[in-house]
């Protein structure tokens, strides 16, 4: 008996001593398990009374899902420093409650009333306006502050919504949630994509074939991708601060799909006379959605989110039942659609379960509608044409001038593809001008130097791109000398690097040293971009008496061959890339050193190092460096040739999977 009340007496301990313990191994932690939670069905505690609250109760689940409720909720989160140094962000991936408020405190005080500390608030949910979170974000993102080493601080969130809760917490290193989230929004701009590409694709089609079902159709596709963007919470970034407009937008946007989808099916399904009480049921659930849509703007929020999710739940069984009959009476159209609609049904039915809470929140039912609309609107897109295939049969039957009618409507499909194909010939034109102009960003071979010699490559993976060099003349009789690739590649990174070329030169008018150049291009650029876009650099300044200043940020080291002493040398320093995060400019850090008559310097762009061949080896760094000091013998053009030559013999009939850029410079004392 002793030995049962003793491990009992140690099991109540390890679940009060239950904590997030960071360390500089892991780079996410899922700390929802770890959370205490309290229900405030009054909504009257405050942060004082909350701290020494002995009510508080421990989540054995990775997911929070509490469904609809009228209560406000506290959660506590004790997270102990074990030997962590790096930075760390914190999110809450469900974009959908009212209120977030959270507190942040030191535990060296264990809670005394008496003492101040609290060192940190925060205030956000989309209640609140969309720039002034914590982070522009679908998701609420919050920084954690920096814990010495086995030091402890605790955190308490208030929620509160309308919506359904659902409450994860995640804790990421800060490169890897960047990381994450540049992954998120890949998989978010392919659906999007799709949902732009099926949306132009049927327009043509219904400018051709003037048929009503497409019409409908482009209207469904425009429903579907506004409600995906609200429960995505990308939606909060398009009018930031009309918060009510944010809460209203998901069941307006939900309501008016509904309503669409009613009447799509109704028209798909083309029920015969046989389908009594299928119509019936049909006609009152387009009532339903339509009245739906009217007490959404004028009835009170939390009143009509569940009866809406409700009426979803009806919709999906009804139309399952009615597709079901049809496809017995042998309804070609009708296994089509119930082929269709299964998918996406599944979808919006997992969704609707897993906001009640009968469902545990994961990828699947958090991603449930997405999955299924995607796979949905392709097959319905078949479905169409199929339906259409099938009335021009029995039209064939009925009218002898098919032929002529079909004929005329393939003559205006043909003359809307000419269209399209004259289309992406101007563009191809376009871009041959693009490329013309972007060349205009590189310096003029004719440049020269009184103690320089230059020479340099570049080598697109489109006919456009983000890579660029420059020697620009500074004051002193000093050269600066600038090496920079943009994230991405095409158009979108060819005008990001002018923006950034144009930046360079504006800097260099007032500043003289790397650092500070670098410090005002990230703070003009990240002040008026709000993509996750960046720029790598290197900046060298040269004096002619061989004098260097250098600072690099985030960029490949350069190469510095000492013609003396045969010695290579790497030319790098600290400091993160430019043009995404304003802490950044605390991180560059500026070296000198001193060239000699005849030393060369060669930078260059991640494309020449992540160039393979046919057997999918790297022509690495290593490969690069031989091949710059076997080269070091012949004249500066002769051989920035030979390096050249190196990495095209190495790759053969491979093509370059980024853009590619050498710039080889020579240091001449005795030109001065």
């Amino acid at each position: 008996m002793i030995r049962v009340l003793f491990f009992f007496f140690l099991l109540i301990n390890s679940y009060a001593d239950e904590k997030v313990k960071l360390s500089n191994k892991k780079s996410f932690y899922n700390v929802t398990s770890k959370l205490d939670i309290l229900e405030d069905k009054e909504k009257k505690l405050n942060i004082n009374q909350i701290i020494n609250s002995t009510e508080f109760k421990q989540i054995d689940n990775s997911v929070v899902n509490l469904g609809y409720s009228k209560s406000a909720y506290w959660f506590r989160l004790k997270v102990y420093n074990k030997n962590r140094s790096k930075p760390t962000l914190m999110e809450i991936p469900w974009p959908h409650l009212d209120y977030l408020d959270i507190y942040i405190f030191s535990n060296k005080n264990s809670g005394d009333e008496e003492s101040d500390d609290l060192f940190i608030s925060y205030k956000s949910g989309r209640l609140i306006p969309y720039t002034s979170r914590n982070y522009e974000h679908k998701n609420f993102i919050f920084k954690i502050p920096n814990i010495p080493s086995n030091e402890e601080i605790i955190i308490y969130f208030r929620i509160e919504s309308d919506e359904s809760i659902i409450f994860p917490v995640y804790f990421y290193d800060e490169m890897k949630f960047f990381n994450k989230d540049h992954n998120e929004e890949f998989i978010f701009g392919i659906y999007y994509g799709v949902v732009l590409i099926m949306f132009f694709y049927n327009l043509f089609i219904y400018l051709s074939l003037r048929d009503k079902n497409y019409l409908i159709y482009l209207v469904y596709i425009i429903s579907l991708g506004a409600y995906q963007l609200s429960i995505n919470g990308i939606i909060f970034s398009f009018w930031p601060n009309y918060t009510n407009w944010n809460k209203l937008f998901l069941p307006l946007s939900a309501a008016i799909l509904q309503f669409v989808l009613i009447i799509l099916f109704k028209n798909l399904l083309n029920l015969k006379k046989e389908f009594i009480w299928e119509k019936k049921a049909i006609f009152i659930l387009t009532i339903m959605s339509f009245l739906n849509i009217i007490m959404v703007l004028v009835i009170e929020y939390s009143y009509m989110i569940v009866p809406l999710n409700m009426l979803s739940f009806v919709y999906m069984i009804t139309s399952i039942s009615i597709v079901v009959r049809a496809v017995l009476k042998k309804d070609r159209t009708a296994i089509f659609f119930l082929i269709t609609w299964i998918v996406f049904l599944t979808g919006g039915i997992v969704l609707t379960l897993r906001n009640f809470n009968i469902l545990p929140q994961n990828f699947f039912t958090m991603y449930s509608l997405q999955i299924g609309s995607t796979i949905e609107i392709l097959l319905l897109s078949l479905a169409l044409t199929d339906r259409i295939n099938t009335m021009k049969k029995e039209l064939a039957v009925l009218n002898l001038n098919l032929e002529e009618k079909v004929e005329q409507r393939t003559e205006e499909l043909s003359k809307v593809l000419n269209l399209l194909q004259a289309k992406d010939l101007t563009i191809e034109s376009e871009l041959d001008l693009a490329s013309d102009l972007q060349k205009c960003i590189f310096p003029n071979k004719d440049l020269s130097f009184p103690f320089l010699n230059f020479v340099g490559f570049h080598e697109y993976l489109m006919k456009v791109g983000g890579d660029f060099y420059d020697l620009m003349p500074l004051p002193n009789d000093k050269v600066g000398i600038l090496i920079a690739d943009v994230s991405g590649h095409g158009i979108p990174a060819a005008l990001l690097s002018t923006m950034y070329k144009i930046s360079f030169i504006d800097s260099c008018r007032r500043n003289s040293s790397p650092v500070e150049i670098f410090k005002e291009v990230n703070k003009n650029i990240s002040n008026i971009m709000d993509s996750h876009d960046y720029l790598t650099a290197l900046f060298i300044i040269i004096d002619q008496k061989g004098n260097i200043q250098y600072s690099s940020a985030a960029h490949r080291p350069a190469f510095l061959f000492r013609k003396k002493t045969n010695e290579l040398k790497l030319i790098t320093t600290k400091g993160l890339f430019l043009g995404m995060l304003d802490d950044a400019n605390g991180t560059y850090e500026e070296k000198s050193d001193k060239l000699e008559n005849g030393d060369r310097i060669l930078l260059y762009t991640d494309g020449i190092i992540d160039a393979f061949n046919q057997n999918e080896k790297r022509w690495s760094g290593k490969e690069l460096e031989e091949s710059f000091i076997n080269s070091s013998n012949l004249e500066i053009k002769d051989a920035l040739e030979k390096i050249k030559s190196d990495w095209r013999n190495f790759r053969s009939n491979k093509e370059i999977n980024d853009d590619s850029t050498l710039l080889l410079i020579e240091f001449q004392s005795s030109r001065i």
